[in-house]
């Protein structure tokens, strides 16, 4: 239960991050990352690798050829000794703007389209056409886009760990959750959904 909270606030941290524009990465070992978030893989997400205390001379480049703790590319190695920290830079990294990773859609998120924002999936009732209003990571949606055709009507389900882990009514093939339907208090007028 730990490792999962864990995840969440290394989601979160990253998710911040990427709003403001920063780009990020992640800095840890194999037993520790274990330890805080049970193996997490991220294979999208820069690494920042460390040697530690280093046991053979070439241990430290050798992170940056071996699989990462976390299955992100490693750009940074890093190693230490009494005095100093020392860090290698791993071919071909050139202190280039890294890239944004995608969202690591843990379940934390009602994420669709992997952009980290929240989205909003809805079924037009009269022609079974299924539409993604994205999220904007400002508090609105785009405007809906068609992503198939041919859903049925179906029940409506309550999923917790969607929408940010509020267990609230999410918008599914065919749902209708009471109130509307938004999946964060969004009325079906808001977002263009129908009023069936």
């Amino acid at each position: 239960m730990q490792q999962r909270e864990n995840r969440y606030i290394v989601e979160g941290l990253m998710r911040g991050l990427r709003d403001a524009g920063f780009s990020h990465g992640l800095y840890s070992f194999a037993s520790g990352w274990q330890s805080i978030t049970g193996s997490w893989r991220l294979p999208g997400v820069p690494v920042w690798a460390t040697a530690g205390r280093l046991d053979y001379p070439t241990e430290a480049l050798d992170r940056c050829r071996q699989p990462s703790f976390s299955g992100g590319r490693v750009y940074l190695s890093q190693w230490y000794d009494d005095i100093r920290d020392y860090d290698l830079t791993c071919d071909p990294y050139a202190f280039t703007p890294l890239p944004m990773p995608a969202s690591a859609l843990s379940g934390a998120t009602a994420d669709f389209n992997g952009d980290w924002n929240n989205d909003v999936l809805a079924r037009v009732a009269a022609t079974g056409e299924m539409r993604l209003y994205a999220g904007t990571g400002r508090g609105g949606l785009s405007p809906g886009l068609k992503i198939g055709t041919g859903w049925p009507a179906s029940t409506p389900s309550k999923r917790p760990g969607i929408s940010a882990g509020t267990g609230r009514w999410t918008c599914w093939p065919g749902s209708r959750p009471p109130g509307g339907c938004g999946c964060t208090g969004v009325t079906a007028s808001a977002v263009g959904c129908p009023a069936s």
